[in-house]
C-alpha cells in the first residue's frame, strides 16, 4: 500500500511555472518503505528513490530521443557503487527510460534502494507506483 506524507504538494497546479516544485512521498511496496523525493523542473524532472539508508550512489539521465520516440538516450552521470554492488541492469537508467518516453521529458533519476534479493520485484513494484502516480494527474513536470 502506498502513502504520501504529510508535506507533499502533489499536485497538479503550480502557481508559478517557472520556479521549480518539490514534493516528497513514500510508499510501502512488498513490506520495504521506499522514498521518493521529486523536483520538478521546466520540461524536466530530477527523481531521488531510496531507502532508509538516505544516500546518493548512482544518477542516471534520459532524454527524448529526436530520431526515435520509443528509445530515448539514456547515460549514466555518476556511479558511485563498487563493483560488487552494481546490478547486471542499471536501476536507475531503466527508470529513467521509461518516465522519459512517458513524459517526452528530460528525467533525473537516482535509485539507491537495497534489494533483500535478485529474485525481487521491488523495481516492477516502484515502476508501477510512479506511473500509478502519472495515471492519476501527478505532475512530474512543470
Amino acid at each position: 500500500m502506498a502513502t504520501i506524507s504529510a508535506e507533499s504538494s502533489l499536485d497538479k497546479d503550480t502557481t508559478n511555472n517557472l520556479a521549480p516544485s518539490t514534493a516528497m512521498f513514500q510508499a510501502t511496496l512488498q513490506g520495504l518503505t521506499v522514498y521518493f523525493q521529486l523536483i520538478r523542473l521546466r520540461n524536466s524532472c530530477f527523481l531521488w528513490i531510496g531507502d532508509s539508508a538516505r544516500r546518493m550512489d548512482a544518477l542516471s539521465v534520459a532524454l527524448p530521443n529526436p530520431f526515435d520516440n520509443k528509445a530515448p538516450l539514456v547515460t549514466a552521470i555518476t556511479d558511485r557503487r563498487t563493483n560488487d554492488a552494481q546490478p547486471v541492469r542499471d536501476e536507475g537508467q531503466q527508470i529513467a527510460a521509461k518516465l522519459s518516453r512517458k513524459l517526452g521529458a528530460q528525467v533525473f533519476v537516482t535509485y539507491n534502494v537495497a534489494e533483500a534479493s535478485e529474485e525481487s520485484d521491488l523495481l516492477t513494484a516502484i515502476e508501477a507506483h510512479l506511473f500509478s502516480l502519472i495515471k492519476n494527474g501527478v505532475a512530474f513536470t512543470l
